[in-house]
């Protein structure tokens, strides 16, 4: 996933500052979004219509000239300066048209609460969505504002897909989700209650391990090194590993190794050697009679009978309590 360059107003379309205001001193610094784009009011109809028929003029002229007609000095000037105002006047569209970006930027992201995209990286994408509508509007097929409004929401929604979580969904993985959580909220007014997900499963007819899957990838991730209580420890160091043992399982194990020495005592040492291979005090993993013999030199038959009278010894010596 590539990186997304957040909102600078030094950018190229978003550079021109209105005429008559004054310049920021320091501009290094990064101003909030709505500061900017206050900077640049609504235009009215007529002002987009004419901004549009500019555009269209300009992009006539470059086609002139990227075809390498013949033109003389002055019609090529002409066209020239033409490009120039296309390019002036898309520029000052998109200027004034962010303030509808960042609404709708705003919008979405507070419903996209499982997302890891902010306001910056949606207005973002929200105006990279803007900056061709210009140039592909038709005036006879409707207003130029909600040709506008539905690039901007696209691409607002096609970078909360690609881009919005660390697992992925895919483009039809998310109209499912939708679905989902229409149902949950019909079913759960309908119910007084949650749903359940095999009533999700039924009022969809999506497979409950589908919906089990999509809804798991649809959680925000926590990051590990989040603060928490008192802000000196994160959030990993409250999670145990489960390959770490306890302190008190490490003592009772040593405590376990004491009783059984101890038990062991009261057995000469050929049949000490023979509990400890048995049971792998010795060798770490437990041995067969075979192995055991194979190991002292003796049959398993010699093993298991040493064993049996070892055996007999121990339960004379330690009782076992009722």
């Amino acid at each position: 996933m590539t990186s997304i360059e957040r909102f600078n107003p030094q950018d190229k379309m978003i550079l021109r500052k209105p005429q008559g205001r004054q310049e920021r001193q320091d501009s290094g610094i990064s101003y909030p979004l709505h500061t900017l784009v206050s900077q640049y009011p609504p235009l009215t109809k007529e002002e987009t219509l004419k901004n549009l028929e500019i555009i269209r003029k300009g992009r006539k002229a470059a086609s002139l000239l990227k075809n390498e007609v013949e033109l003389g000095p002055e019609q090529r000037s002409r066209l020239e300066e033409q490009q120039k105002e296309g390019a002036i006047a898309k520029e000052k569209i998109v200027l004034h048209f962010t303030q509808l970006v960042l609404g709708k930027a705003a919008r979405r992201q507070s419903l996209a609460k499982a997302s890891i995209l902010d306001v910056n990286d949606l207005f973002q994408e929200g105006t990279i969505g803007l900056m061709n509508t210009p140039e592909k509007f038709d005036p006879e097929k409707g207003s130029f504002p909600c040709y506008a409004t539905a690039a901007i929401i696209q691409g607002i929604n096609r970078a909360i897909e690609n881009q919005g979580e660390l697992v992925r969904t895919p483009v039809h993985g998310h109209a499912k989700l939708t679905k989902i959580r229409k149902a949950q909220e019909v079913l759960q007014q309908d119910l007084k209650r949650s749903p359940s997900i095999e009533e999700l499963s039924a009022a969809t007819g999506i497979t409950v391990k589908t919906i089990l899957a999509l809804l798991r990838n649809s959680q925000k991730p926590i990051s590990l090194e989040k603060e928490v209580g008192d802000k000196e420890r994160v959030l990993g160091d409250l999670i145990p590993d489960p390959k770490a043992i306890s302190p008190e399982v490490i003592v009772l194990k040593k405590q376990e190794r004491q009783e059984v020495r101890k038990a062991l005592d009261c057995l000469n040492q050929r049949e000490k050697t023979v509990i400890c291979l048995r049971f792998g005090f010795i060798t770490g993993e437990p041995l067969t009679l075979r192995e055991v013999g194979r190991r002292l030199g003796f049959s398993a038959e010699w093993v298991r009978l040493t064993e049996a009278e070892a055996f007999k010894k121990l339960k004379e010596k330690l009782p076992i309590e009722a």
